[in-house]
């Protein structure tokens, strides 16, 4: 009747912005009309909670007998599931309580009231269960929008209101973030208990009121909107005693979606104290999978860190500080090359024709050389191959390549140049050509001990290079080894953490949940009687 009135003023109020002279005529046969048109609904209304005796008192709980016990039926329908904050450790979902009891007060004949079956109600006027979320997070008990009630002839009853709870979660981070949570609702009476006021599972009829069809136990999910981040998996309801009221107990098993969880992963690698600062909880009983992963990480690290100080360490080493051990060079240089593939340092240009023109090119000056200016004493090159420039500039000042048997020859400048100064001195000096080796003047003493000094410090240098080499080489095995060997470790341990999450592998389709849950939700009357359909006086 009110909501009759309340429209019918305001369409005639908008009406009258144009015509304001007809105001009070419009409103006036509008509210004539209104209450005629519910007179038996007036009248009913009247009749229920105001001309009985005593009144009706919406505080006192509906039942003829103190000690009779008000059987209430329960359904929840998930609207949306807003958010699961992990860190907080809360659940928000939009939910729709539907709750059903009988009131023997609330009853008329149908006839007496033009058949008016159904009565709107507001909540406060009536008695209502106070069926509140044990578990709340957030410390609001009471719905959001108090629907009205709808009261039939025959005194059952049925409140739908509609609310967001923020309900406590226990968080499991074991998997996080390829995790799997179960959060559960807790629905019970507040403040009546077990033997005042009992919940059931609502049970819907078809066609003939007194043949029940089905039985809901699971939740509702015929309006719910999928999730972008978690996935339904499994949402069970049960009906427990506890502390001596009847407890309404769905556990909603959540998984978060595949996408979502690598999404995490590939950015807790950039943001990773601040991410799992604002996603993982403070505390937990479990040690999360993406911690193992970390702790593997770091440790993985300073091993790195320390084989590279290892490397460096052996790559520059020097003969004048260590001596390379026998089975560092045969694990190192002669062995584990083989198995890495890894080819000894060589000259690039070592094997080329324009490196061996080069070395034809370098021995026949130093032959033109050693003939004119020290008449050959140079032995003339062999036809042994030369395996590398730093091997021929070795070989060529060796000491043993000089031979001073040459310096007899009459047609030697040198000795021509002696000669000269001998006649210049009138010095006499006896020839031994009998003797290998003949004996130099002072300056070619020198020249000769230049040359031979010169080919020592080349050799020693020659031989001081190699050695730094094979340490070098010895280093560069070390590398490729460790990093096959941290290739292997990483890949492996990576896959064993990771892929050790159970539901990594299976994604759930939620509109195929969906249709199971419709199937699942309702039981048939065989499987259960805890149910209520209708008041037990029909």
């Amino acid at each position: 009747m009110v909501c009759t009135y309340t429209h019918t003023h305001t369409h005639t109020h908008t009406h009258t912005h144009t015509h304001t002279h007809t105001h009070t005529y419009i409103h006036t046969r509008t509210y004539t009309h209104a209450v005629s048109a519910n007179d038996d609904e007036f009248r009913l209304l009247q009749d229920l909670f105001e001309r009985r005796d005593g009144g009706y008192n919406p505080r006192i709980r509906p039942v003829e007998n103190i000690n009779s016990i008000i059987p209430v039926g329960f359904e929840l329908a998930l609207i949306q599931l807003i958010n699961l904050d992990e860190r907080n450790q809360i659940m928000k979902t939009n939910v729709w309580l539907r709750l059903y009891w009988c009131d023997y007060q609330l009853k008329w004949l149908k006839s007496e009231y033009a058949n008016s079956s159904v009565v709107r109600i507001q909540p406060d006027r009536v008695w209502t269960p106070d069926v509140v979320l044990y578990n709340n997070a957030d410390g609001r008990f009471e719905v959001s929008f108090k629907a009205n009630v709808l009261v039939n002839h025959n005194g059952w009853i049925m409140w739908i209101p509609c609310t967001i709870y923020k309900s406590s979660c226990s968080i499991d981070v074991t998997y996080f973030p390829f995790d799997e949570q179960i959060c559960e609702m807790n629905f019970a009476s507040w403040t009546y208990d077990s033997n005042e006021v009992k919940l059931h599972w609502y049970l819907e009829t078809k066609g003939n009121e007194t043949v029940p069809i089905e039985v809901y136990s699971d939740i509702d999910l015929s309006d719910y909107e999928k999730s972008g981040s978690w996935d339904l998996v499994e949402i069970p309801g049960q009906i427990l005693e506890k502390d001596n009221k009847t407890v309404i107990n769905y556990k909603i098993k959540l998984r978060q979606k595949t996408v979502m969880s690598v999404s995490i992963l590939l950015a807790l690698v950039v943001f990773l104290q601040v991410l799992v600062t604002n996603l993982l909880p403070p505390s937990s009983t479990s040690f999360p999978l993406f911690a193992k992963y970390l702790l593997f990480a770091v440790l993985l690290d300073v091993c790195v860190v320390f084989n590279t100080i290892l490397s460096l360490n052996w790559h520059f080493k020097t003969p004048r500080t260590h001596r390379m051990p026998k089975w560092v060079r045969l694990l190192f240089v002669d062995f584990l090359p083989k198995i890495l593939f890894i080819n000894k340092f060589e000259s690039p240009d070592t094997d080329s024709s324009s490196t061996k023109q080069q070395q034809q090119q370098e021995q026949q000056i130093s032959q033109n050389v050693c003939s004119k200016i020290f008449c050959g004493i140079c032995k003339k090159p062999t036809d042994t191959p030369i395996a590398s420039p730093e091997t021929s500039r070795r070989a060529a000042l060796k000491p043993q390549v000089f031979d001073f048997t040459d310096l007899h020859s009459p047609n030697c400048a040198l000795r021509k140049r002696l000669a000269k100064r001998k006649q210049l001195t009138k010095s006499k000096s006896e020839d031994r050509k009998d003797d290998a080796v003949i004996k130099l003047e002072p300056e070619i003493n020198k020249a000769v001990e230049a040359v031979r000094f010169i080919s020592a410090h080349l050799k020693n240098e020659d031989d001081y290079e190699e050695v730094v080499d094979d340490w070098h080489y010895v280093a560069h095995v070390i590398d490729r080894l460790l990093l096959y060997v941290y290739l292997v470790v990483t890949i492996a341990a990576t896959l064993a953490i990771l892929l050790n999450a159970p539901n990594i592998y299976e994604s759930i389709n939620q509109d195929d949940l969906k249709a199971e849950y419709k199937k699942r939700h309702v039981r048939l009357i065989t499987e259960t009687n805890d149910y209520i359909y209708l008041c037990p006086w029909g």
